[in-house]
């Protein structure tokens, strides 16, 4: 990328809901100047652009999450677009023996970014009741 700023503008592009001072922190925290010297790139672990190992099974998947013993909290964006269907999500989530859901207004699905605070909030509540 030529500068910070196209890195700002491909943040928000992709995730509307990003605040440009967010964005900010996050381009200038999450790239380095380009190994060829024009420009900058992201940051980012090469395996990260990868497929894993195995694919996704959700009954492999939820026969861990039956057997997780601790309390957990599973927390989604309001305006999220990955959302699966309420019905699928209540059913993922009664996997769990001690499972708490909230819904964090004014999110996506990267809700850390959009409502940190709230997010922060709801997870120092969550261990402050195990």
């Amino acid at each position: 990328m030529e500068s910070i700023d196209v890195a700002i503008a491909r943040l928000r592009k992709n995730d509307p809901l990003l605040d440009e001072p967010t964005a900010r922190r996050l381009a200038e925290l999450g790239t380095r100047p380009a190994a060829d010297g024009a420009g900058i790139t992201w940051k980012h672990d090469p395996l990260h652009m990868t497929s894993g190992p195995y694919v996704y099974r959700l009954s492999i998947a939820q026969d861990f999450w039956g057997k997780v013993a601790c309390p957990v909290l599973c927390v989604d964006g309001a305006q999220s677009q990955l959302n699966l269907p309420n019905a699928e999500r209540a059913a993922r989530r009664a996997q769990f023996a001690d499972c708490r859901h909230a819904i964090v207004d004014r999110a996506g699905h990267a809700l850390q970014r959009h409502q940190p605070d709230e997010v922060a909030r709801l997870i120092v509540e969550h261990a402050n009741r195990v």
